[in-house]
């Protein structure tokens, strides 16, 4: 083909993938290279949704995120521009995205998922972290509580390493046995992972955590991030090389977490949180 030709060829090309980017969640988008760290790897039919301030996947018949999964940093952590919004909202640009009055005279709250409080940094990071393709249905005893302690956990440790990646959603569970109206699906457990970088180290943690918990104790949902994988079937952190990313992957940060020992041993792994 002549060089005119191709040049033709790319602009239709362009002209495509631009009208192609514009369609509904089930068209599959590849990441540009390289995946961005925080991002579990895309199955098939998947495509990353970005937001100010993070990114998720979407299940349009469950009506919920597949996972969301965003960043911070000291800096981020310390720049409180934004207000907490007081009020949810459809996300628009989401295929069969609930909206507000979904949730209502339910008993389920509107749990965040990338928490409102780690994107006070933008104004428009807040706004987007009130949309409705944000959140999933918690019951107020997990949202209220040990979910709260768990991210303000998270963001204290945070504030000691120079990036934290976190990936949160719903723990897959086949067939949905609880719907709020119009299908929202409810999930029984709902997880973390979350990735600590400073300079050329890393350290990682899970939590599985049950909608009916009992144990008050964060520790007592700990998992490796190998097995927090195994149970939901996402490949997490997969832009580390294989060497880091397998060690730790394969054992428990103990920092600040009050892990038992035995989950810190590379040749242990915990057996995922019973539903």
């Amino acid at each position: 083909m002549g060089i005119r030709g191709v040049g033709l060829g790319l602009l239709v090309f362009a002209l495509f993938s631009s009208c192609s980017s514009t369609q509904t969640t089930s068209v599959s988008t590849e990441y540009a290279s390289p995946q961005p760290l925080e991002h579990p790897v895309l199955k098939a039919g998947e495509r990353p949704i970005k937001r100010q301030g993070y990114t998720l996947s979407w299940n349009t018949e469950a009506r919920l995120p597949n996972w969301v999964a965003h960043t911070i940093t000291p800096e981020r952590l310390r720049s409180r521009v934004a207000k907490r919004a007081s009020r949810f909202s459809k996300d628009v640009e989401v295929q069969n995205c609930p909206s507000e009055v979904d949730y209502t005279h339910s008993s389920y709250q509107r749990g965040h998922m990338a928490p409102a409080a780690d994107l006070a940094w933008s104004i428009q990071a807040m706004a987007d972290s009130f949309l409705m393709s944000n959140v999933a249905p918690q019951k107020a005893h997990l949202n209220e509580h040990i979910w709260r302690r768990l991210e303000t956990q998270i963001r204290k440790q945070a504030a000691d390493a120079e990036t934290t990646y976190i990936v949160t959603g719903p723990v897959p569970e086949g067939i949905c046995e609880k719907k709020l109206r119009k299908g929202i699906c409810v999930p029984s457990r709902f997880f973390k992972a979350v990735l600590f970088q400073t300079g050329e180290s890393y350290r990682a943690v899970a939590f599985v955590i049950p909608q009916d918990y009992t144990e008050p104790a964060l520790a007592a949902y700990l998992q490796t991030v190998d097995a927090l994988e195994a149970e939901t079937g996402f490949d997490f952190f997969a832009g580390l090389p294989d060497p880091v990313e397998n060690s730790v992957e394969a054992v428990v940060d103990p920092h600040a977490w009050s892990a038992p020992p035995e989950l810190t041993r590379a040749a242990k792994r915990r057996k995922p949180v019973s539903k």
